[in-house]
């Protein structure tokens, strides 16, 4: 069968929250540190290094993937 397996991430709200919080918490920050947005500039951050390590693995069991439709949770038009 020919099928489309459009590659996506979730954005995972608070589970990416408590990660990028424990990063911070590494440096003796909180994000009430930060203020708002740049604890969201963090936030996204994170998101891209982990999204290239999340294609790695793709990539490494043969996943043979339109990495140019990618869509991620939080694009516009999805949300």
């Amino acid at each position: 069968y020919d099928v489309l397996y459009l590659p996506g991430m979730d954005h995972a709200g608070i589970a990416t929250q408590a990660k990028v919080e424990g990063k911070l918490r590494e440096e003796g920050l909180t994000r009430y540190d930060l203020g708002r947005e740049k604890f969201l500039e963090k936030a996204w951050e994170w998101k891209e290094e982990y999204a290239s390590h999340i294609r790695s693995q793709w990539e490494k069991i043969g996943l043979g993937l339109d990495y140019s439709r990618e869509r991620f949770t939080l694009d516009e038009g999805l949300s």
